[in-house]
């Protein structure tokens, strides 16, 4: 099995798998990965479990979290929140027990940490697990970018919430 791709064979594939704009995939791959590894390093584990899980629910549920993410701070981070939220990922629904569905799921309509988290674990959930793709076919590739830049824009401001988790996220 080939492991190292040639640049031109990987082009090929994303050209294949009707990715768009494969840099801001990346970008969002490696800007959530690492962000995890953020929220885990600073001791955001989730408790129902032994696997080592970030707990993204702890970060979002910690008041000084909560009270930090102020999407007024920012015209940028302002816009990505409401984008994120008026306009929610896909969420696949299970309709028995071998199909599935895809769903638009409200995220109850709040703009706080909680909600636009959820949106963003969902957007990777469903690049990560092919969801964006359910039939072979993007009906509107500008929504895969808009939900991508504004999740980005999200990110950068919520890796700055809590210093251990920004400083966990730079680290050498």
């Amino acid at each position: 099995m080939e492991h190292a791709r040639a640049g031109s064979s990987w082009h090929a594939l994303w050209k294949k798998l009707k990715i768009h704009d494969p840099y801001l995939v990346a970008d969002f791959f490696i800007v959530f990965s690492r962000f995890e590894y953020a929220l885990k390093r600073s001791g955001y584990l989730r408790r129902d479990t032994d696997d080592a899980l970030p707990d993204w629910h702890a970060f979002g549920a910690k008041d000084e979290n909560k009270r930090r993410f102020n999407s007024d701070t920012s015209a940028e981070l302002k816009q990505a929140v409401e984008y994120l939220v008026t306009h929610p990922p896909e969420k696949q629904i299970r309709t028995s027990r071998d199909s599935f569905k895809y769903e638009r799921k409200p995220l109850g309509g709040q703009r706080g940490l909680h909600e636009t988290v959820l949106a963003i674990k969902r957007i990777r959930n469903n690049l990560f697990h092919g969801g964006k793709f359910p039939d072979g076919h993007v009906e509107d590739p500008a929504r895969d970018t808009n939900l991508l830049h504004n999740s980005l824009a999200v990110l950068d401001h919520i890796i700055e919430l809590d210093d251990r988790v920004k400083n966990a996220f730079w680290e050498p």
